[in-house]
């Protein structure tokens, strides 16, 4: 507005803003005339009385309604006031709508996208596991035939276990229900064992990976399991979008003081910086500022050769902040490779951290075996487990239901007892319950697909001693057992 024109308002209590003022400037901004549009330097004819209405949602202003009219030395009257108000209220609401509208068929539209992915990367490793099933049922077939067929169906049963439990992550995490526990952790150790998890898929693509550490060992305030989902989901992902033959860094810088290092508003702190580079497909700008969000990925295409839900960098960005940490993505471009750097903060009393306890030796070979019952409604799956427990040299039983599982266990009285949640008819909670009720002398285990903590917390209530989701690994399954002779020893 030119000198002395700016809309100058005075707030009435019902939010209206209502004042006169020279017309001229209003002329073009609200009159919308063409012949007006077309003289901007026509002369003001007058003054004009002009009303304001703000539009609200929730209590903030987005919008307002501006309206005037002609009428030298006139006001609106109240009636008017109020007919404004009431336009103003209800474009507010139409305005608020077609905004919800317009992120709800967002939000439909991501959901089928992301139904979709998720039909594909499932079938995807479903398809290797039924080939190497049928090549392993065929007769005549080679020793080294059949290396290869596990070896397929092992790395496949992998990946499907990680995408299932990507899925429960940033779940529980939207939820807040991930609870960290955080202790003085070295960097270098958790960076190996993240090497280590995706060791195989850098080799699958013969990638050339380069680790530079300090050289005095680093240490951060972290939990050590989600420090190694953090760094494992970042070399997955540096792998997976790097060409075959490419290369990637990972490099540890520390003590740096860095203002705000922990996210925007964030005090001057000491952090450890790690840096995750290669020479992959790179990010286009405009999607620099968005591959952290749930379900998005910066390359999409229906061929989908990378493959990957879009949740892993969102877990990557959320375990980091609950650290205290932040992360950001850097790329030239599309081609020009792509760098993330994670700053967590250095541990304030190095001293405080303690060995990791040491592991109980599995047990070997078949003397002084235990008695082991499982209970499940997946009649594959009860067997191949107990065959599993029988060639480590157990006696085992099983049952397909709560009423058999606890008639199994008065006639075997065993040292053990897998038992499945979601059992039907009589659940595994109230199978534990029951057995707890008649002081059975078993370890009581949940093995079920359901790993919330609130299952956990049932879990415990209804006495088990330990929850173990669904599938088991050979080794975990090696440690319940030798877990549970020792004690048995002990108490003997």
């Amino acid at each position: 507005a030119r000198p002395g024109r700016a809309l100058l308002g005075r707030a009435t209590a019902d939010g209206a803003v209502v004042e006169e003022v020279a017309a001229t400037a209003l002329d073009r901004a609200l009159a919308g005339a063409a012949e007006r549009a077309a003289d901007a330097d026509a002369p003001a004819t007058g003054p004009e009385t002009v009303l304001a209405v703000p539009l609200r949602v929730r209590g903030e202003v987005f919008a307002v309604l501006v309206l005037a009219r002609r009428a030298p030395g006139g006001s609106f009257p109240p009636a008017d006031v109020a007919v404004a108000e009431t336009l103003a209220s209800r474009a507010a609401v139409a305005l608020e709508n077609a905004r919800l509208y317009h992120e709800l068929q967002q939000a439909d539209r991501q959901k089928n996208e992301f139904l979709s992915m998720l039909a594909h990367e499932l079938r995807n490793p479903l398809a290797p596991i039924r080939n190497a099933n049928e090549v392993l049922h065929q007769k005549g077939h080679e020793p080294a035939r059949v290396r290869w067929a596990q070896g397929v169906i092992d790395r496949q049963l992998t990946h499907l276990v990680r995408l299932v439990d990507d899925l429960l992550d940033v779940s529980r995490l939207t939820l807040g229900k991930i609870r960290l526990t955080v202790e003085p952790v070295e960097l270098d150790a958790v960076l190996a064992q993240a090497v280590e998890a995706v060791r195989p898929m850098i080799d699958q693509y013969r990638h050339h990976l380069e680790v530079a550490l300090p050289a005095r060992p680093v240490l951060v305030s972290g939990d050590p399991a989600r420090l190694i989902q953090v760094f494992a989901n970042l070399l997955n992902n540096a792998a997976k979008y790097t060409d075959p033959g490419g290369r990637i860094w990972v490099a540890v810088s520390a003590g740096r003081e860095i203002e705000g290092g922990g996210g925007p508003g964030a005090p001057c702190a000491a952090f450890a910086e790690v840096r995750v580079r290669d020479t992959g497909v790179g990010i286009a700008p405009e999607a620099l500022s968005s591959v952290f969000e749930l379900f998005i990925q910066a390359n999409r295409s229906l061929d989908r050769a990378q493959g990957g839900l879009g949740v892993g960098l969102t877990l990557v960005r959320r375990l980091v902040e609950m650290h205290g940490g932040s992360v950001e993505a850097h790329s030239e471009g599309p081609g020009r490779g792509s760098e993330f750097v994670v700053r967590l903060p250095i541990a304030s009393d190095p001293a405080a951290g303690a060995d990791a306890p040491a592991e109980l030796p599995a047990f070997e070979g078949t003397a002084d075996p235990l008695r082991v019952v499982v209970v499940d409604d997946n009649v594959d799956g009860v067997e191949t487990l107990a065959d599993l427990i029988g060639l480590l040299g157990h006696e085992v039983r099983t049952a397909h239901d709560g009423p058999a599982g606890l008639a199994a266990v008065g006639e075997f009285d065993p040292d053990l007892v897998l038992l499945d949640i979601g059992l039907p008819g009589m659940d595994g909670y109230e199978v534990a319950r029951r057995l707890r009720g008649a002081n059975t002398r078993a370890v009581l285990v949940a093995v079920s697909g359901y790993g919330r903590d609130e299952d956990r917390a049932m879990s415990r209530e209804a006495g088990f001693e330990q929850h173990f989701v669904k599938p088991v690994e050979y080794d975990t399954l090696r440690t319940i057992l030798s877990a549970v002779r020792a004690a048995r020893v002990r108490s003997s």
